[in-house]
């Protein structure tokens, strides 16, 4: 079984979607970044998706700047509610998975922040951390990273679902990815080709919100922490 979709940000605009989604089966949206950062056109992004024929499955991936594991949960938390809160507006359940999105920039951030290089056990608990919340929450967890990254940091952790970007479109041995990223050429997105049924594995689950008494809103932390608590 093979799907093809797209990923879409700020950058992409009601018009890209209309323009390139034609025929695809789903779509990743991010949905934010960092300490409750919601991307600008997420909720746009999250209408659109119900409106549009190739668009009747997605996911969401956040983009992360924490510096410790508790941040990482924090932004799973962030990430959650921005599906699944009302106060965020609509309640959309992603038939796709909750991506963490760790990059080279997120590492520049950390070292500005800790004065410190982030290393491969950073990447891995910070990955873990955010994971493990989703699925405490009652979701189904992933990690976006490229070729390059994976093989740096990800080599081995294969407990969760992987978005791979390889824009060489190559293979590589182990490789663990669930959805691919391919080559995009002159259009203003990014392409994916999935190989995992997501929507009937997160359905028949129950997870994502699908199951009946799904906890929407996370519990507050109790550390006291500005970030956290407030």
């Amino acid at each position: 079984m093979i799907k093809y979709g797209l990923d879409v940000s700020k950058h992409q605009n009601w018009g890209d979607l209309q323009k390139y989604g034609a025929g695809k089966d789903f779509v990743i949206l991010r949905a934010g970044y960092g300490k409750n950062n919601i991307d600008d056109k997420f909720q746009q992004h999250k209408k659109i998706a119900n409106t549009i024929d190739m668009m009747q499955h997605w996911g969401v991936y956040w983009f992360s700047y924490a510096t410790t594991e508790a941040e990482a949960r924090k932004e799973a938390d962030y990430c959650w509610m921005a599906c699944l809160s009302t106060e965020r507006g609509d309640v959309f359940k992603p038939d796709y998975p909750f991506y963490f999105d760790l990059e080279y920039d997120s590492q520049k951030y950390f070292k500005k922040q800790t004065g410190r290089d982030m290393t491969k056990d950073d990447v891995i608990k910070f990955t873990k951390a955010f994971c493990d919340r989703i699925e405490e929450l009652g979701g189904f967890a992933g990690y976006y990273c490229n070729k390059d990254f994976y093989k740096r940091y990800y080599s081995g952790l294969t407990q969760y679902s992987c978005w791979l970007a390889d824009y060489s479109n190559s293979s590589f041995e182990g490789r663990p990815s669930h959805i691919h990223m391919i080559q995009t050429g002159s259009t203003p997105v990014d392409y994916d080709v999935c190989r995992v049924d997501f929507p009937s594995i997160i359905k028949n689950k129950g997870l994502n919100g699908y199951k009946q008494g799904t906890n929407i809103e996370p519990p507050k932390c109790d550390c006291g922490c500005e970030h956290c608590c407030k």
